[in-house]
């Protein structure tokens, strides 16, 4: 037995090696290529496994790199004209100005497709380039325009391809929080308020909360506004403190999924001003809309007469627009009949 085991101490020696070798590479793999690593900064996030690498990271640009290919992410602040415009008008130029710029690519096939796990309706075309296949998708997230290249190899372009759309699907814009308040003596004086003394005790409150697509608002509501209608999406209230029947004033909050730019466009078909469409024709009406303090919030107010044969009825209206992120917004709408907006009522609600 001893002599056997001499024999074959060598060989079992260097089996015993390879073996302990092949686990430690294993061990590796597992816990260096095969583990998800995360990269954030002020502006976006992206996790990825360790075959990739950073190779790039600015605020405007993040390129990762696994040897045989490549990912490249674009993320582009839209001017003030197509900062309204959805990704179906905006497509074609985007398109005809990345195959002005790349004229040796020869466009295979191209799809219309939802990209990222927060699926935004974007684009997405592959094209050939000599040795190299390339896959270019683009996609709009409020005011930015992402567009994002993966490149590789022929031979390597299929084998790299659920790795890179799985980091294309992890790739998140951070949602900006912003303060809610603002100071009325901030405004450029286009939208002027009363200064009516019809409002009594509005420092008196109680706590409510609404919620859309997971994003949570809590507000407080003065007492003397009454809720006459809430679910979780949505807070109706009335004011009850005037003297005069013929005054009313009701307050709305809202969390809309959707960006600011969309809200606010004036021919968009879910803007704010498709509500007023029937008044817009009105002689008497008028309307602004202004940011305040210089952030991505609005305030908006149109006012306008509806004749009546028991006399004519003063309407008048507020929209405090706050950009709660990206895609969701925070809309405030005061409806007044025969009664001034006064500036105490913009206070409410407090966030």
């Amino acid at each position: 037995m001893k002599e056997l085991f001499n024999k074959y101490r060598i060989p079992c020696g260097i089996i015993l090696l390879l073996l302990g070798i092949g686990f430690i590479l294993s061990f590796f793999y597992l816990f260096i290529y095969d583990t998800d690593h995360e990269y954030n900064n002020d502006y976006y996030s992206v996790s990825y496994d360790g075959s990739w690498h950073i190779v790039k990271a600015s605020d405007e640009k993040l390129v990762l790199s696994h040897g045989k290919g490549s990912i490249t992410f674009n993320i582009i602040e839209l001017n003030d004209n197509k900062i309204y415009l959805d990704i179906d008008s905006l497509i074609d130029d985007i398109k005809y100005d990345i195959e002005k710029e790349n004229t040796s690519y020869k466009l295979l096939s191209q799809e219309k497709t939802y990209l990222t796990k927060n699926h935004f309706l974007g684009y997405s075309y592959l094209y050939e380039n000599k040795d190299k296949d390339i896959k270019v998708s683009v996609y709009k997230d409020g005011k930015y325009l992402v567009i994002i290249t993966y490149e590789a190899g022929i031979n390597y372009f299929d084998m790299l391809l659920d790795s890179a759309n799985n980091i294309i699907y992890n790739f998140k814009l951070l949602e900006k929080k912003y303060d809610l308040s603002f100071k009325l003596e901030d405004m450029n004086g286009k939208i002027v308020f009363s200064e009516s003394s019809d409002y009594k005790n509005l420092d008196d409150s109680y706590i409510e909360e609404i919620a859309n697509n997971n994003y949570v608002v809590n507000y407080s509501i003065p007492k003397k506004y009454q809720r006459t209608r809430y679910y979780s999406l949505s807070g109706s209230y009335t004011y009850n403190g005037f003297n005069d029947y013929l005054k009313s004033s009701k307050l709305t909050v809202n969390i809309y999924n959707r960006n600011i730019y969309e809200y606010i466009k004036d021919d968009s078909s879910d803007s704010l001003y498709q509500k007023y469409n029937e008044y817009r024709n009105n002689e008497k009406y008028k309307e602004n809309i202004e940011k305040l303090d210089k952030k991505e919030d609005y305030i908006y107010k149109n006012s306008y007469v509806i004749p009546s044969t028991l006399g004519d009825n003063f309407c008048e209206n507020v929209e405090l627009i706050y950009s709660l992120d990206n895609n969701h917004i925070l809309v405030v709408v005061f409806e007044n009949k025969n009664a001034s907006i006064s500036r105490l009522c913009l206070k409410v609600p407090a966030l």
